[in-house]
Formats: structure tokens, C-alpha cells, sequence
């Protein structure tokens, strides 16, 4: 039922019209023609426009608006219900008035846009929003040329000033005009648009910005849409934090029915876990490994920063690589790239200290008769020192030694080798050892 209805309502409102004009009729000059607003009913904080087509003599509008010119549309925006007076003046004889109201109230049809130059043969897409009622349906006519129940205007082969009228269906008295001039000229190019990509491929998480460039129309204005993550209004695009293709689409403002769209390859972020070092500590000179962890793209390994590919250009997660010999304490990082170009890093950091030395151990008396004693002298560098009878590493005699302090060995039942064993702080010793007879 409701099918067969719209198209009857759509006649209907179209027989009674989109409101009144104010014309000034039985005089010869000055002579108005015309004098309306845009929207005869507003919401609070809005605004119209009113236009006013007039000869023989000046014009003005009270409720300060002022000295207007013909054919001129001129802005309003009243705070309560107002009703608006035209006055047109000539060299002689009386001037000729006008009036208009514009309601301010909850209810209205707002038209968008409002104002407007189209070129013979241009085309251009209107938009009615219909506030205070259920039924926001509206029905679309036009002046100086065509116009579809969608607003898609096609302006007509006469140059001129024009009206284009949205009618609220719920509201017959309700309705909305926008201005249109038509200008000579062969039809313009159409209207059509493409997208600049800035890169193919995009890890998760990450952004960039596109732009877009639309022809056959002054307005290069485009609302962005994306198929996953989010775009902003000017084309800064976040990926989402899942991997897949996504479409990014530039609708064209001036004409809806016209867009491009770029596909985006989005990939995992690069991920570098850790790089972990089987000796964090070792004696300049010597080597060590390191095992690098990571995911989602490939890796170097090197020592002179982020990217440096001294050890390997080719790292395996979970794989150990061989530092080779360090001479000084050195910092390692593992830069992990993926296929966009982005980066992650860990690094680790290896100490190399000096090796040990055990100048040697001196004993008081290297002979002395069952059940005496003596006194132990170590000198040493590069680490601590432990001194004892039992071999490398035992410390009876002291487990800290200090080089140059003599330690006692108390009596000696027989012959006895002592030994000063000293490490470093990467656990590599040194010794000396002496024999007291």
C-alpha cells in the first residue's frame, strides 16, 4: 500500500507547492517581484537565506539586515520568530514593500547546500534533513531543470537564477529552498575521482595518510571510508590489529555516485623478543654467543646499532650466533624489519674485563721443622684471590686474600704446596703455587 501512496503524495504536494512568495502586485515602478527565505521555518541557532528580485529603485531589509541588491541572497539568523519587511525606493512616487515570516520552532527542513553556480549541464546532489517530525521523507522539485526524488539535479540549458524545493511529506507547509544560478558555458567535464597511495602494505597498528584528487568539479572535497582499522576525515588511516587486505574508498562531495578505491595490504608488526648472551661477562679476548628471539620479519645482528649486520645479515630466531673475540665491553642489537619497511629492536649488552693474574706467592721460610709455621705472601691483580692446601680453588687458609698481605699457615705436620687461585668477574682464574718443606 505504502508504494502505491508515495508517488500520489509526491503529485499532491506537488500541486499545492513549496509555500508562498511575497510579490508586490499593481505598480509600475519600483516593483518587486519576489521576496523569500530559503527556509521558512528554522531550528533554534540556524540560519537562512533570503532573496529578494526587484527593479526601479533600492532596496533595504529591516531587523537589521540592511541595503540589499536584487537577485542576491543575503543571510539570517533569527533567535525567535521573525517577521522580515522589504522596502524598495525609486526616484518618485511611493516605495513598494514586502514582507516575509520565518518561524523559529522545533520543526524544519534544513537543504543542503543552501547556495550555488552550476554550469549548464552540471549536475549536483542535494540532501534534506527534516527535523520535529516522524516522517523525514521530503519531495524534491526544481526550476532551470531537472531533479530526481534522490536530489540529484541536473541544472537546464538556460542561464539563470533558480529555485530548488525540498517538501516535507509529513508536513505539507514545511518546506526548504535552495538558490541556484545556472551560467552559460558547454556542460563540464564529469566528475571524476582518484586515490594517491602513499605505500602498499602496513604493519598493524601503524598509520599514513592518503590523498585524493577529483576532477570535473570545483569542489575537490571527499569523505573517506575504510573496510577495516579507521580513517579520519583527512585521509589518516590506522591499520587494524589484525592482518588482511583492506579497501580504502574517496567518495566525491560535489557528486556521490562517483569514487575510487586502493586496496592495502596490512601485515603483522615485527617483533623482536629478545637477544640473550651465554656469557653476559667474559675476559677481553674471548667469545661468547648470542641466541636472538623474534617474530614477523627478517633479522640483523651487529654491534654498531639498530640495523648494523657485523655478526650476521641474516639472524635465526632461536639460532646462537658467535660473537668472536671482544676487546672492550660491547653493546649488541637484534633489528628485526618486516615487509613495510618497520622496525623492532632488542638489545644486549656484553661486559669484557681484564684477565686474571697471580704474580706469584712467597713463602717467610720455604723450611721449617715439623709442627712450625710460616706466613704466606700473595701479589695478584684482576680479581679476587682464595689461598689454601687443597688445590686450585680451596681456601683454608683465606677465602679473600689480599695481594701483599702475608696470611699465616699455622703448624705444618709436613711438607705442604699452597696455592693462590684468583677470578675475575667473568670466572676465569689464575694461579701460583709455592711449597713449604
Amino acid at each position: 500500500m505504502r508504494s502505491r501512496l508515495f508517488p500520489l503524495l509526491i503529485l499532491l504536494v506537488s500541486l499545492f507547492g513549496c509555500g508562498s512568495s511575497t510579490k508586490q502586485e499593481g505598480q509600475a515602478t519600483p516593483l518587486i517581484y519576489d521576496f523569500r527565505p530559503g527556509r521558512a521555518n528554522l531550528n533554534p541557532g540556524t540560519s537562512t537565506l533570503l532573496l529578494a528580485n526587484f527593479v526601479g529603485g533600492s532596496a533595504s531589509i529591516d531587523q537589521g539586515v540592511g541595503v540589499i541588491s536584487s537577485g542576491v541572497p543575503v543571510s539570517i539568523s533569527p533567535t525567535t520568530s521573525t517577521t522580515y519587511t522589504l522596502t524598495v525606493k525609486g526616484t518618485s512616487g511611493d516605495p513598494a514593500t514586502a514582507s516575509t515570516t520565518v518561524t523559529v520552532g522545533p520543526t524544519a527542513v534544513d537543504i543542503s547546500p543552501a547556495q550555488l553556480s552550476l554550469a549548464a549541464g552540471q549536475t549536483q546532489t542535494f540532501s534534506a534533513n527534516v527535523t520535529g517530525l516522524t516522517d523525514t521523507r521530503v519531495v524534491w522539485s526544481a526550476e532551470g531543470g531537472t531533479i530526481t526524488q534522490q536530489g540529484r539535479f541536473t541544472a537546464g540549458a538556460i542561464p539563470g537564477a533558480y529555485l530548488i524545493s525540498a517538501q516535507s511529506l509529513g508536513l505539507s507547509t514545511l518546506c526548504a529552498k535552495a538558490f541556484v544560478t545556472v551560467v552559460a558555458g558547454a556542460p563540464p567535464p564529469p566528475v571524476s575521482v582518484s586515490v594517491s597511495v602513499p605505500t602498499a602494505v602496513l604493519s598493524t597498528g601503524r598509520s599514513t595518510t592518503f590523498s585524493a584528487q577529483v576532477t570535473g568539479s570545483a569542489n575537490g572535497a571527499v569523505t573517506w571510508t575504510a573496510s577495516a582499522g579507521s580513517i579520519s576525515a583527512t585521509g589518516v588511516f590506522t591499520a587494524p590489529a589484525s592482518p588482511g587486505v583492506v579497501i580504502i574508498t574517496a567518495t566525491s562531495v560535489a557528486d556521490p555516485s562517483k569514487s575510487a578505491s586502493t586496496n592495502l595490504t596490512v601485515i603483522a608488526a615485527p617483533v623482536a623478543t629478545g637477544l640473550a648472551a651465554a656469557k653476559g661477562t667474559l675476559t677481553v679476548g674471548s667469545a661468547t654467543t648470542l641466541t636472538p628471539t623474534f617474530a614477523n620479519g627478517t633479522a640483523t645482528l651487529g654491534t654498531s646499532g639498530v640495523g648494523s649486520s657485523q655478526l650476521s645479515a641474516a639472524a635465526t630466531s632461536g639460532v646462537a650466533v658467535a660473537t668472536g673475540p671482544l676487546g672492550a665491553t660491547t653493546t649488541f642489537t637484534l633489528t628485526v624489519t618486516n615487509a613495510a619497511g618497520d622496525t623492532a629492536t632488542a638489545s644486549t649488552t656484553v661486559s669484557a674485563v681484564a684477565a686474571p693474574v697471580a704474580t706469584g706467592l712467597v713463602a717467610a721460610k720455604g723450611t721449617l721443622t715439623v709442627g712450625s709455621a710460616t706466613t704466606l705472601t700473595p701479589t695478584f691483580a684482576n680479581g679476587t684471590a682464595t689461598l689454601g692446601t687443597s688445590g686450585v680453588g680451596s681456601s683454608q687458609l683465606s677465602a679473600a686474600a689480599s695481594s701483599g698481605l702475608a696470611v699465616a699457615t699455622g703448624p705444618l705436620g709436613a711438607t705442604t704446596t699452597f696455592t693462590l687461585t684468583v677470578t675475575n668477574a667473568a670466572g676465569d682464574t689464575a694461579t701460583a703455587s709455592t711449597t713449604v718443606s
